[in-house]
């Protein structure tokens, strides 16, 4: 007869517990990607940013690691398929999905937006207001290939069968808005609005409207699940306690 030994669940979950450890101290720097988006990222798409609030989060946690951080601006669609594959080990300032969760580990939050529309004040002299998604049925709508606006507007979308003006960026969808070919754009409110100011013939002219699309959209740190950074997650997201306990990330998002 054979014996069979068995490690107790607790030996065995401690000893998992320090290869993990072992693992994340063996890793002394991490491929970051993530699209130009300003004011989260600034820069030139192929080439590494040259600041901005989610890459500024990024390089302050990732020093206190001990780890270098190699970040670099890609089209959003690429850096998706970037993660998926392994080809990168992190995507930063990205939401969570039931899609890519299938390929991806968050971090815990970095930052929380607010998913909002976008109208022409000339349009709309008193505001744009609405309930529910029967009220939008009727109007061109923008929103941008790829950015995930949460599932209650799919939903919503899907069961007042709106058609929407996907545009391959937010500076397009804005270019249609201020012209008069869409009635609405979805979008992040940081980013939009940093968009509109940064924009002096359209500064004033475009207004967001009262009730937001989501009241909240957290964004993270995803790390691949084909990636060499994985186990690097649970120290992470010490460090982001940390920062956000000490005042750095509020600081580094000029709040």
């Amino acid at each position: 007869m054979k014996t069979r030994f068995f490690l107790p669940l607790t030996v065995a979950l401690v000893l998992i517990s320090f290869g993990t450890v072992a693992l994340a101290d063996d890793i002394k720097s991490v491929s970051v990607i993530l699209d130009p988006w300003p004011p989260y990222s600034v820069g030139e798409t192929n080439k590494p940013p040259t600041g901005g609030y989610f890459v500024d989060v990024c390089q302050e946690a990732f020093s206190r690691l001990g780890v270098e951080a190699n970040i670099m601006l890609y089209p959003w669609k690429r850096c998706l398929k970037s993660i998926q594959e392994g080809d990168s080990d992190i995507l930063l300032g990205v939401t969570k999905t039931a899609e890519r969760e299938k390929f991806m580990t968050y971090s815990d939050p970095v930052v929380v937006d607010r998913v909002v529309f976008f109208y022409v004040k000339e349009k709309y002299p008193n505001g744009f207001t609405w309930e529910n998604y029967g009220d939008l049925k009727d109007l061109a709508i923008g929103t941008t290939a790829g950015y995930n606006y949460g599932e209650e507007f799919n939903a919503g979308v899907k069961e007042q069968g709106i058609k929407l003006d996907e545009g391959e960026s937010e500076t397009k969808s804005f270019e249609k808005l201020a012209a008069g070919r869409m009635d609405l754009f979805v979008c992040y409110e940081i980013s939009g609005k940093y968009w509109v100011n940064a924009h002096d013939d359209l500064r004033g002219k475009i207004d967001v409207a009262e009730k937001p699309v989501l009241a909240e959209m957290p964004f993270y740190l995803a790390f691949s699940n084909k990636g060499k950074a994985l186990p690097l997650v649970p120290k992470l997201n010490e460090v982001l306690a940390a920062m956000k306990a000490d005042g750095t990330t509020d600081k580094l998002l000029g709040k």
